[in-house]
């Protein structure tokens, strides 16, 4: 994710909205997809089936309530999810 997006993020008031515990393997997931990994390079990190790897951020999307539509990217906002996650618990309380 660029600086300068988690940077604004940061600095405005990010409304919180409640999330369902996540799994570290499912931080993990959320962590690649992030970092701009692609299914096929997060099953080979995980050495697991590509169809496996689809059927878990198709879980985690589920969980967080994250759907596709013809507006909308789920990956982008599984990452915009995961960036809100990060700076909420990177944040002093």
């Amino acid at each position: 994710m660029q600086e300068c997006i988690v940077n604004e993020m940061k600095t405005n008031n990010v409304v919180k909205i409640p999330l369902p515990k996540l799994s570290l393997v499912e931080l993990e997931l959320l962590k690649f997809i992030s970092q701009g990994l692609s299914n096929r390079e997060i099953a080979r990190l995980k050495n697991v089936k590509i169809k496996s790897c689809e059927n878990a951020i198709s879980r985690v999307a589920k969980k967080l309530n994250v759907r596709q539509s013809p507006t909308t990217n789920q990956r982008v906002l599984l990452v915009n999810l995961f960036a809100k996650l990060e700076i909420e618990t990177n944040s002093p309380r």
